[in-house]
């Protein structure tokens, strides 16, 4: 997939996340999926949903879940507002 047509993916999966289509677990786990793995090497414009993806995974009290779900919002706005 061109980069252009993953870059319109990932701005989709950040505006799931901002209007609370998905949860914020959800929707990095889309942009790990469905963005990620699919970028050229070297472009980065997702890795911040990839670490908090995995972060929520590993987190083991509902404060620490809570913490990642607001990063991984406010990754979502700052990402669409890099990118619209």
């Amino acid at each position: 997939m061109p980069s252009e047509a993953l870059r319109a993916t990932a701005r989709t999966h950040a505006a799931q996340i901002l209007s609370g289509e998905v949860t914020p677990a959800e929707g990095a786990r889309s942009m790990w999926t469905d963005v990620f793995y699919h970028l050229e090497l070297g472009d980065h414009c997702v890795d911040q949903f990839v670490y908090w993806a995995d972060a929520i995974d590993d987190a083991d009290t509902e404060d620490r879940r809570r913490f990642c779900e607001s990063a991984i919002i406010r990754v979502a706005r700052e990402f669409l507002t890099r990118n619209s």
